[in-house]
């Protein structure tokens, strides 16, 4: 409950606009830093504390966070799953 009050600030301080733009901006980022890594040859399963490891990390939360947002802004309560 304590995460569907912030949101419901974030969106009565910026607005829905602005929060679904802030959502496209950090969904942007994390194929940026998926790519950072691959260059590095990472080697998947081994997690390590290198900048671009803890940037992934980073960009993994700030999209979990923008899609629970999404999900209470447009009222999405449950995750559809994929027809086969």
């Amino acid at each position: 409950m304590k995460r569907e009050a912030a949101f419901a600030k974030f969106i009565q301080t910026w607005g829905v606009d602005s929060q679904v733009m802030t959502a496209i901006e950090e969904m942007a980022e994390l194929p940026q830093a998926l790519s950072k890594m691959k260059r590095q040859n990472y080697q998947w399963g081994t997690p390590g504390l290198n900048k671009a490891w803890e940037n992934l990390a980073e960009e993994i939360a700030d999209v979990e966070l923008m899609l629970d947002q999404l999900k209470y802004m447009f009222e999405i309560r449950q995750t559809t799953e994929r027809k086969r």
